[in-house]
């Protein structure tokens, strides 16, 4: 894999966002259809109408960015079970990466949605999935004519692990066709640990041209899509330095979520979940910070307190 460095000005970036995310199944419902099976006890009838009337009310919670879940089109396999539909809800078995899933609504929604974020000033990201998809994926081809492999390891009942370098430049159309489609600002980065870290400093590359590469309005602003990636690594400050990060020589991403620190700071300010760990005393942050002495220079750790898979 070809290296490619962190940009100086990502720090500034990264820093300057104020990130909400959504889980698209289980959001404002305005059509009554959707999934109607999921994990948990939302109706799971959420779509992208739905989030576009939300905007007003994230901004007013202060924040300038937003992720969604997946969006991407899950197609069922023949006779699966319920519990295949309820993953399909969540989005991360992609079927087709080129496609907005219907019971989430259309690319014009998802246009609609993207453009509606950003007259208010806000970013968008979208969840990348590059490490695995669902089994019926390579029926799926992109506007390039690219599919994915065929030989990565069962993930799950109806899932397949990526293969790289194989899965490279498929996934490089992936991640740059939706910042030129829809002028989107980046991606988290599903289970990230799945695909090596010099796959991600091209795939960072491809996602940097493609954002110089178009402008849009930003509240009366015009920009650059921002190329935000922010890896999710739910490991250590070791394992993450590893498979996120990658060293100077060979960066991977430049951006990873904190989970370190973000796990001491509810034990020292609210209660770690499902553990009766809480109360700790302000030298647990102190560890925290600690923790960043583990990651090369170009890191930028993602601070944050929750997400779908926490309290």
């Amino acid at each position: 894999y070809d290296a490619y460095a962190c940009a100086s000005d990502a720090r500034d970036k990264a820093e300057s966002l104020r990130i909400y995310q959504i889980m698209t199944e289980a959001f404002i419902d305005t059509d009554g259809a959707g999934y109607g099976e999921g994990y948990g006890t939302s109706h799971h009838l959420g779509d992208l109408q739905g989030i576009t009337a939300a905007l007003d009310y994230i901004q007013d919670l202060g924040m300038n960015a937003i992720w969604l879940t997946p969006v991407f089109h899950s197609e069922a396999l023949p006779g699966q079970d319920i519990w295949a539909t309820r993953l399909d809800a969540t989005g991360y078995f992609t079927t087709n990466y080129f496609a907005i899933d219907p019971e989430f609504g259309t690319l014009d929604d998802a246009r609609e949605l993207v453009d509606e974020a950003h007259a208010r000033g806000m970013r968008v990201f979208f969840d990348g999935v590059f490490g695995h998809f669902k089994e019926n994926a390579q029926q799926r081809s992109s506007p390039q004519g690219l599919t994915v492999s065929t030989t990565g390891s069962a993930q799950g009942d109806t899932g397949r692990e990526a293969e790289y370098p194989d899965d490279l430049d498929f996934f490089k159309e992936v991640a740059t066709y939706w910042i030129t489609e829809l002028k989107i600002d980046g991606w988290r980065l599903d289970q990230a640990f799945q695909v090596p870290v010099g796959a991600w400093g091209e795939i960072r590359r491809a996602v940097d041209e493609a954002s110089a590469s178009v402008t849009y309005e930003l509240d009366g602003q015009t920009v650059h899509p921002l190329g935000y990636l922010v890896a999710e690594v739910w490991k250590g400050e070791d394992d993450i330095a590893a498979e996120a990060y990658g060293s100077s020589l060979q960066p991977g991403v430049c951006s990873a979520f904190d989970f370190p620190m973000r796990y001491r700071i509810v034990q020292t300010l609210a209660a770690e979940e499902n553990k009766a760990v809480f109360d700790r005393n302000a030298s647990t942050l102190i560890e925290g910070f600690a923790t960043h002495d583990a990651y090369p220079e170009h890191a930028i750790p993602n601070g944050f307190l929750t997400n779908h898979d926490l309290v």
